[in-house]
């Protein structure tokens, strides 16, 4: 987004939109103003329809309390806005958007009681934007224009298409990556990964985001935070590894393989589990766990261990700009036979089957649940549904009537 008024938004003050004011001609693409007229306030649906015309073009600022001056100018008297918070007002006012575009308000006290205030629209990463009776509007240059032309609906509404495809196929390949980036995808007996794809983005430019120091420690944390508390003291990266590459940042702690031996020299067991994060350049973030038969014979139920993995990287989601609607990706990968795997030239040892008692052995090779999440915290409805599709998969439940 433009910054408008010569100064970064965080910094906007009074005096930079009465500067830019001073000097404005007419409304753009990216700006409007808006003030009470004559006879009676300025209305919540005025307000709706510039946000809206905003929200489905590039977005913008609108300039609330603004008006052309006799002279030909701009005026800023303010607006009759009769709350104690006009900033909340405006909030509630413009929640009644669907789908609510992100905004960010700033407010100023004039004098009798009138109020100035400056609203940043960004552009809905799902359009079409409507209003509460169905309308749709765009920004053209000076003014907002409704969408009646049936074309231009159409092209706002495969715009939103577009951007849930792009996720739907972004989130699977997220959560491959996250368990193939293990290292020992052959010799595991089940893997979970978690995978969130959001529909929108604050840049394009992840990796500025996504190969700092800051995104690392963030991904240390989370990575720690899957451990329940069992991270050394006094080390801050104690067993942490990083991963590094040109589109991607992986932080995981491995603990290596041990086997168990029955009097016989015979096999009987397998000890190994790695968690893993990962941050990727477009955008998507990640976090897996992999584990041995051994492990999953005394582990957690797997909706259990997607919650954690979920809670872990709605962070990183962030960090790395996401925001709005997720498409949440989870594949539980299965052993399903003992013999060894070949990969063009070189040959992987076969993994282990999970125990026959436990919920993975009847389960197929892979299983991949999606849905479309807020970026949030684990929500128990959807931990729930995913949980009764795992089992439906492992043939405990059967299909719902």
């Amino acid at each position: 987004m433009i910054d408008l008024f010569d100064v970064a938004w965080p910094e906007t003050e009074l005096e930079h939109v009465e500067r830019f004011l001073a000097d404005a001609d007419s409304e753009g693409v990216t700006w409007e103003a808006k003030a009470d007229d004559k006879r009676s306030p300025l209305r919540p649906d005025s307000i709706r329809k510039a946000v809206c015309g905003f929200a489905n073009q590039i977005g913008g600022y609108l300039i609330l309390g603004a008006r052309k001056s006799d002279d030909g100018g701009w005026e800023l008297p303010g607006l009759r806005i009769t709350a104690d918070e006009p900033d909340v007002w405006i909030g509630q006012v413009l929640r009644g958007l669907r789908p609510t575009p992100r905004f960010a308000v700033k407010t100023w006290v004039r004098s009798e009681g009138r109020a100035a205030a400056v609203i940043l629209v960004e552009p809905v990463a799902e359009p079409p934007c409507m209003t509460p009776q169905g309308r749709v509007y765009e920004r053209v240059t000076g003014e907002t224009l409704p969408v009646d032309d049936p074309a231009l609906l159409d092209r706002l509404f495969r715009q939103g298409a577009d951007a849930r495809a792009r996720i739907a196929a972004l989130a699977p390949r997220a959560a491959e990556r996250a368990l193939e980036g293990s290292g020992w995808t052959f010799q595991k007996s089940v893997g979970i990964s978690v995978a969130l794809a959001p529909l929108g983005r604050e840049t394009e430019d992840i990796s500025s985001r996504l190969f700092t120091q800051e995104t690392r420690q963030s991904m240390v944390e989370a990575t720690w935070s899957l451990m329940l508390g069992l991270r050394p003291n006094g080390q801050p990266d104690g067993g942490v590894s990083s991963k590094q590459r040109q589109d991607s940042h992986a932080v995981l702690i491995d603990f290596a393989e041990h086997r168990h031996w029955d009097a016989n020299e015979k096999l009987i067991g397998t000890d190994r589990s790695t968690w893993l994060t990962q941050a990727n350049w477009d955008g998507t973030v990640a976090a897996s766990l992999t584990l041995s038969d051994a492990d999953v014979a005394d582990g957690p139920q797997p909706e259990d261990i997607i919650a954690a993995l979920w809670k872990a990287v709605t962070p990183l989601c962030g960090r790395l700009g996401g925001y709005g609607p997720c498409q949440l990706s989870v594949l539980i990968a299965v052993t399903k036979t003992t013999q060894d795997v070949a990969r063009g030239a070189v040959v992987h040892a076969g993994g282990r089957l999970p125990p026959e008692d436990s919920l993975y052995a009847h389960m197929p090779a892979t299983t991949q649940i999606g849905r479309i999440v807020d970026l949030d915290e684990p929500k128990e409805n959807v931990l729930g549904s995913i949980g009764r599709e795992t089992r439906r998969a492992a043939g405990d439940i059967q299909d719902e009537s």
